[in-house]
């Protein structure tokens, strides 16, 4: 498949302020800027990374830090450096946002990793979602696709089940973390069929039904409106085009908070910010609503929880002991059933087909 450029990127994208057509300017191999035809808003494109946020969002020093790294460029523009300046002086100073909590949370983790260049991956997660979302996906064919993920974050359920198979796509890679980008940039940096996004998980700036497969793996329960969001995702999906999404459900048990807290610090000690989960029936309703479910998974006990306390890591390093795990999830689900899973919070995995 050819790569594609950002300025036939640009072409699909919108201004998240008036939902018009942008243009895209070069500057220099992996910077420029998209200015909105209509109103004016600016994005830029910053060692290879486009930054389209909602306004309020915008980092201001950032943006002067860009203009002054450009100077010469706006020197020659007249009129584009007459439109950045102006829109660099209508951004409001930058505020702490309700997703900047989670930011500070994965770009620790970010740094860390960027530095040793190496991305952990569980296997128990990476099997479940290969087996339920990917595997389905790689038979039905993804050739040619423009294949979006919605907080990609380390895409580490991408580079094995997707890039690990084939290169013939176009992966847009989405992350409100910038570093999280860059991270992800420097890991892949001789994939040539990534296009890299700073943008929300609920603005995302393309047209609609722009894409033929979406990916959203753990990302809707860090979000305001929580399950609400999957019918947006659906927006930009193509029809006939597939969902892949993988959620927690909120917990069914109803503790003190003193009791909660300690089993919460037993099942999950390591969590970011706004992990509230979401609600089981409302998440089903709409992805019912939306489309066709071709396969799915619910896990909903704890059983995982207890046995990798007993057995350490070998949960994560053997692919038969987790297929055990899951067997016995089931199992004890049935025999003991919700006095089972009143101690954890449930888990949904599900390919969805737009109609």
């Amino acid at each position: 498949m050819k790569n594609l450029r950002v300025e036939d990127i640009a072409k699909e994208m919108i201004c998240l302020e008036c939902g018009r057509d942008v243009e895209f300017h070069r500057i220099d191999e992996a910077s420029g800027i998209l200015v909105c035809k209509k109103c004016f808003n600016i994005y830029t494109l910053s060692e290879g990374i486009i930054t389209a946020l909602p306004k309020k969002y915008l980092d201001k020093e950032a943006y002067l830090d860009f203009f002054v790294s450009f100077k010469i460029f706006f020197d020659k523009n007249a009129t584009l450096k007459s439109r950045f300046t102006k829109f660099l002086n209508r951004l409001p100073k930058k505020t702490k946002k309700w997703e900047d909590d989670d930011v500070l949370f994965w770009d620790e983790k970010y740094e860390k990793e960027y530095l040793e260049l190496k991305t952990k991956a569980l296997v128990s997660r990476a099997y479940l979602r290969d087996k339920i979302l990917f595997r389905p996906l790689r038979n039905f064919g993804f050739k040619n696709h423009y294949i979006l993920e919605v907080g990609c974050g380390e895409a580490i359920s991408v580079q094995k089940s997707l890039l690990a198979h084939s290169n013939d796509f176009i992966y847009f890679a989405t992350d409100y973390s910038y570093q999280g980008l860059k991270f992800l940039k420097k890991k892949l940096k001789n994939k040539k069929n990534i296009i890299y996004i700073q943008c929300l998980g609920d603005a995302i700036p393309f047209k609609d039904e722009m894409f033929d497969d979406i990916i959203c793996l753990g990302v809707i329960h860090h979000m305001p409106k929580k399950e609400v969001h999957v019918g947006e995702l659906f927006k930009k999906l193509k029809t006939g085009g597939f969902l892949l999404i993988n959620e927690p459900y909120e917990r069914d048990y109803k503790l003190p908070k003193s009791l909660e807290k300690i089993v919460q610090r037993i099942i999950e000690p390591d969590q970011s910010a706004h992990e509230e989960r979401i609600n089981r029936d409302r998440f089903m309703k709409n992805l019912r609503k939306e489309g066709k479910i071709i396969s799915e998974f619910h896990g909903h006990t704890p059983t995982k929880t207890v046995l990798i306390k007993i057995t350490g890591s070998l949960y994560e390093r053997s692919v038969g002991f987790v297929k055990l795990v899951i067997l016995l999830d089931k199992t004890t689900e049935k025999s003991l059933g919700k006095i089972w899973h009143l101690f954890a919070a449930g888990e949904c995995l599900a390919l969805v087909k737009k109609e």
